[in-house]
């Protein structure tokens, strides 16, 4: 929501896409599938087959941990529903009112970019190491190791202390 309100201060307006930033394993598998075994669905519908949207298997995605967001611009502000917008170039604000938060984007990733995504630095811990903890004792004490794991950061020093 800090982040959300950040953008809306410089005149760009983020929403959330899908479930707001949590995912099922169930649902990050069907995104994985998108462009590798089956047409994109919904907002990806026009993608062809061979173009992918995650990179990320199920549990190897901070989504489904609850510590990343997918955050688009509206293209069509007239039109009722989200039009996102996939142009890099709308997310530049998204990155930096997100770095000011401490947070990284996915233009932060070198290999595979996503425009729309924001999660926590990867100081917060390792989706591997979340995957156990969140099986045998829940999403909290994910929540709690990433940011206890986190406050010992620099980045956490740099924007909260």
């Amino acid at each position: 929501k800090q982040l959300i309100a950040a953008c809306k201060a410089q005149g760009a307006e983020f929403y959330a896409l899908g479930d707001g930033g949590f995912r099922d394993p169930e649902k990050q598998a069907e995104l994985y599938d998108i462009g590798r075994t089956t047409k994109g669905l919904g907002v990806t519908a026009a993608l062809p087959m061979g173009r992918t949207v995650t990179n990320a298997k199920p549990w190897a995605s901070w989504h489904n941990y609850g510590l990343a967001a997918d955050l688009a611009r509206d293209v069509d502000v007239e039109k009722v529903g989200l039009q996102p917008s996939w142009n890099e170039k709308d997310y530049l604000i998204l990155q930096i009112e997100a770095h000011k938060l401490g947070l990284i984007t996915g233009l932060d990733f070198q290999t595979f970019r996503e425009s729309p995504h924001v999660q926590l630095p990867f100081k917060a811990g390792s989706t591997g190491d979340f995957k156990k903890l969140y099986q045998e004792k829940g999403v909290q004490v994910v929540w709690d190791l990433a940011l206890n794991n986190l406050k010992g950061s620099i980045e956490y020093k740099k924007h909260y202390i």
